[in-house]
């Protein structure tokens, strides 16, 4: 019986360090999230959404095959390329 109680023991600390394993990488998945959604790029130059900053309209060259979005259109850069015109916002 012994032997038996010392194997639930050993099962249930090893299932708690999967758990915080778990939870450490949940917890640095969120961190990562938060940096990689530090800049937002809004289309045609608009407002920034609630809690970002503006830090002004970009001019960003896209290839024209790749241009099938609504972002702000400018001049031809080239036959290839297109100026486009979106607002960076920051968190």
């Amino acid at each position: 019986m012994a032997q038996n109680i010392s194997n639930r023991v050993d099962k249930l600390e090893a299932s708690s360090f999967e758990l915080s394993a778990k939870t450490l990488s949940l917890e640095n998945d969120s961190n990562k999230e938060k940096v990689a959604l530090k800049f937002v790029v809004v289309t045609n130059a608009e407002n920034c959404p609630d809690g970002w900053t503006s830090q002004g309209v970009v001019g960003w060259i896209m290839h024209n095959p790749d241009y099938s979005n609504n972002v702000g259109k400018g001049g031809r850069f080239n036959d290839d390329w297109t100026w486009t015109h979106p607002r960076l916002c920051k968190r």
